[in-house]
Formats: structure tokens, sequence, C-alpha cells
């Protein structure tokens, strides 16, 4: 297997620490890119060991799943053919807002047979489009289409792959060489080589108008069972018959939250809060363990997610890992360590088990 390498030729010091992940990352973020919907769906089924991926997106996706304690989250992305500077930069803005708060590796899934010219440049400018050290941190898997003990001799005489390669800084693997823990660890590792560092899109935040406090100040006032004015961003935690939700305020009497529309996927959305029923209050019960993102990111951040599609988990993300996340960057959740009641797991089960999203506990 080729060194990696950095841009001057020399060889990237690698990392010897055995943690998969450096101790303060909770998350590995993953943007898969490739030219075929079929093998980047294979890569990630192997990546998130889950097979229930087999519909082609239409826009990017996000799924989550845990590796040696750490959540591992793929953005798998639909194909972009010859795109123009107005879709290119259209994609990337949702590619960045699914991803958030950043991806840490882009990992391409290429052909050797057939890839050329046209790849390369598309590939290219996706990468430095989105941001000028996007090439750092690229992970490229070669993908055979049929097993061939010359695969290697094949795809080093491809001369445009070999570029990409090296503009990747020699990061690359084949896809008939690994297992689950090698490609992780691989994807880790330039995790690591870059410090954990996330990626962000740098036109994103010139394109994007936070909320002003001018009309942060006309906001309808509503305040919690409690009587506690409820302020943009907070959390709020709603009493359930058999489980708590959790919502963030966005402002003008809405809440976005994250809602389950299947056994293993859900969507956020977004609810008018006046229609809460059920007892609810403000709940920002982690500000004493993390510092809350600004109040104008956090509502940006939620609102821009609304009608994403993410794999819904009890355990790994429900709707307070959401919340979490989207108030800290921190996704936590207590419902997991609360539900030691059996037949209360079983009735939340059933009802997280619904073919459509469900009507709001509200």
């Amino acid at each position: 297997m080729a060194a990696a390498a950095e841009p001057g030729g020399r060889p990237v010091k690698r990392s010897r620490s055995l943690e998969f992940l450096p101790p303060d990352m909770s998350e590995l973020r993953i943007v898969l890119l490739g030219s075929s919907w079929s093998q980047r769906n294979s890569v990630e089924k192997s990546i998130l060991d889950n097979n229930n991926f087999n519909t082609e997106p239409l826009s990017c996706t996000r799924n989550t799943s845990r590796f040696r304690n750490k959540h591992v989250t793929v953005i798998n992305t639909p194909e972009l053919l010859s795109p123009t500077q107005d879709k290119l930069n259209e994609f990337l803005k949702y590619c960045a807002r699914v991803s958030y708060p950043g991806p840490h590796v882009f990992l391409l899934v290429l052909h050797p047979e057939d890839f050329n010219e046209d790849h390369k440049e598309k590939f290219c400018r996706i990468l430095e489009t989105y941001n000028d050290q996007s090439f750092d941190r690229c992970l490229i898997l070669v993908t055979p289409r049929e097993k061939s003990s010359g695969l290697r001799e094949t795809h080093m005489e491809n001369k445009t792959l070999k570029e990409m390669i090296r503009k990747c800084r020699y990061r690359h693997l084949k896809m008939s060489d690994i297992k689950r823990a090698e490609l992780l660890t691989r994807l880790g590792q330039v995790a690591k080589e870059n410090n954990g560092e996330r990626l962000t899109y740098e036109v994103i935040e010139e394109t994007t108008s936070p909320v002003s406090s001018s009309s942060a100040a006309t906001i309808r006032k509503f305040n919690d069972t409690d009587g506690k004015e409820v302020k943009l961003g907070d959390l709020i935690q709603i009493f359930c018959r058999v489980y708590q939700d959790w919502a963030v305020y966005v402002g003008d009497g809405d809440v976005v939250t994250f809602f389950p529309n299947g056994s293993v996927t859900g969507v956020v959305v977004k609810h008018k809060l006046e229609h809460v029923v059920e007892k609810w209050r403000v709940n920002n019960r982690l500000d004493h363990k993390y510092p809350p993102r600004p109040a104008n990111d956090i509502v940006k951040e939620a609102c821009s997610l609304v009608d994403t599609e993410m794999q819904w988990d009890l355990y790994t993300y429900n709707e307070e890992h959401f919340a979490t996340d989207m108030r800290y960057g921190k996704p936590e959740s207590q419902q997991p360590s609360l539900l030691h009641d059996g037949v209360t797991l079983i009735k939340i089960q059933r009802f997280r088990s619904a073919d459509v999203v469900p009507a709001p506990l509200w």
C-alpha cells in the first residue's frame, strides 16, 4: 500500500495511537462521493454494518451507527453529472447542512476501469469548491467491477486515477483488500492526521443570513408550564405518555424536532409550539457541561435540516440526541438509561415502528 504524503511529496507522519479517534471526538462524519450509486451504497452498508439502504437518494442522506463506542455518520450524495457552478454550489450547500457541523473525511469510491479526465475534473471541482483543504481529508477507495488478481496493476496503469491519488496525498485502499474495521480505522487515521478538525463549506456562512436581533425582538413570547419564557435556541422537553420528546425552539412559535418515520429512519420536522397539549418546559440541561452555540447558529442549522431524513435509533440518535446536537454540537441522550421498564420500552418501540411519520404527541 502506498504511503500517504504531504503536498510536497514528503510522507505524512502517521499517528501510532491505537485509539480509533482522538479522545475528544465523539463522532466521525464521512462524506461519500463517487460515480456509481451501487458502489457507494455497498460502501455505506459496510461502514455502518447495516443493509437497510437500498434506494438511490435524490439528495444527500445522513445515517449513523457506532464503532468502538464512537458515532460513525455517513453522508451519501447523489450523482452530480456535469454540474453548472450554480448547481454545484447548491449541491455543496445542502451537503454542508446535512453533514453539519462539518465532515472529517471525504471518501471517494472510484472504478479503476473507467475513471477518466472528466471524472477527475468533476471531483476536483467539488473538493476545491467545498474547502481548499479538502484534499488533505480525502481517502480514495478503489473498487473493481470484477474480482481480478491483476487489479493492482490495472488501477496503477490508469494515469488519471494515479493523478487523483496523488492529489489526495496518496491515501488509497482497494475494496477487495479490506474489511469494515480496517476501513474505519483508516478513515479515523485521516481524521487524526488533521487533529480531528472538521471541514466547513467556505461559502455557506457568506450566503446564509443569520436571524437578526431586530427580527428576534418582534417574536411572540411563549412561557413554559413553569412560567419560564422560551428563547431562541432553547431545548424544549415535552412530557408525553411513555416517552419524553425533545425539540429546539427556533422562534415565532416554532419548534424543530426529529421524528421517526420507520423502524430505522426519522425525519426532521417543524411544528407550532402552541399546539403542545402535554406539559412542556425549557430544559437546557447540559449548559453546565457544554457551552451552548450562538442562538442564531442553532436556529439556522435546525431550520436548514427540516425535511431531512436520517437514521433514527433509540440508543444512538433519537429526538434528544438531535436536540442536544443542535444546541451544543454534542449528541447526548438520557432516554436509554431511563428506560429500565421493559414494558415501557416495548410500547415505545411499537409506537416508533410506524411506517409513516406519527402524529405529534402534542
